[in-house]
């Protein structure tokens, strides 16, 4: 868990990924007692909103969708006061090993909408 200072929390790794291709969501997250604006990708730099991407195997998130992708991560905000949003998912193919690590962020998600690429691929290669 890191620490979010700004937020006097312990924090879930803001990145989660599982090997192979699996589907993605990303999650902006703000505390209630922040005034921060609510809209899709606004925000991106805003130091009262933490962004956190998830990835998993139908078999490691208990279903098919994006919903059961983001269950876990929406859950743990909600517990730390977080209010969430899941602003788009798509899949990602995520491979690591001794000579290379690669991530390829693509496609979209029917419940929640296409995510921001750009952003998750930035968000991967900070975190």
């Amino acid at each position: 868990l890191s620490v979010g200072t700004e937020f006097n929390v312990e924090l879930p790794p803001r990145v989660l990924l599982s090997h192979g291709t699996n589907k993605y969501v990303i999650v902006k997250a703000w505390r209630s007692d922040r005034e921060t604006m609510v809209g899709l990708d606004s925000n991106v730099d805003d130091p009262n909103v933490l962004w956190f991407v998830r990835s998993a195997s139908p078999s490691e998130c208990g279903g098919p969708y994006h919903a059961n992708v983001a269950e876990g991560i929406l859950r743990e905000l909600a517990a730390l006061g977080f209010i969430t949003k899941v602003t788009g998912g798509g899949r990602v193919d995520y491979c690591v090993s001794k000579e290379i690590s690669h991530a390829h962020v693509f496609g979209f998600s029917y419940g929640f909408g296409k995510g921001n690429h750009e952003l998750v691929a930035s968000i991967i290669e900070d975190f």
